[in-house]
């Protein structure tokens, strides 16, 4: 990423954590791909249905989706209103430092809440040992699957925290939009 030349060695490292958690999701995107392939294929043609494919698609796309947020958010990606956040930038550069500081803090907010409660469902989850699908059929423990979606969410907090600290100084953290 060009965007890290500046920075520190922890948030290079921090960086690079952020692409890598992008890149464990998009693995496992290619994954539910083959496994849906695989089901069509075993049950069409086979006559052999992947037991639990509904339950795994579903799982890995919780998984998914908060692997890939902080890199969408480091990336300067997340959708919002453009316009009137770019004309901020580009012609009141203090209302836009307050702007994002503000809406930072609270996705931070709002992330490391989504973590903390993800991850003390999964440990309920491990304690009474509840689990995805049908008993005898296909079963899988709930508590993985939230604590790696706890682990995605704290990821996007801290990224978070970081732009709002980085909207104090003037300085982006993320790629600009003509980078990309």
């Amino acid at each position: 990423m060009s965007g890290n030349a500046g920075m520190a060695w922890p948030g290079r490292v921090f960086a690079a954590y952020v692409v890598s958690l992008n890149a464990l999701g998009s693995c496992l995107i290619l994954f539910v791909m083959c496994v849906i392939c695989a089901d069509v294929i075993g049950r069409y043609f086979l006559s052999f249905p992947i037991a639990g494919t509904a339950e795994l698609v579903a799982m890995s796309i919780i998984v998914i989706v908060f692997f890939q947020f902080a890199h969408t958010l480091q990336a300067g990606q997340v959708i919002r209103s453009g316009m009137i956040i770019d004309w901020l930038r580009d012609e009141r550069p203090s209302i836009y430092a307050v702007v994002e500081f503000v809406w930072s803090g609270l996705g931070a907010a709002a992330f490391g809440t989504i973590a903390y409660a993800l991850l003390a469902q999964a440990l309920r989850d491990y304690g009474y040992g509840d689990s995805y699908g049908s008993p005898g059929v296909f079963q899988f423990p709930k508590w993985p699957i939230r604590s790696l979606a706890a682990l995605g969410a704290a990821t996007t907090a801290i990224q978070f925290l970081l732009t709002s600290l980085a909207a104090l100084s003037n300085r982006p953290v993320r790629e600009s939009r003509e980078a990309t």
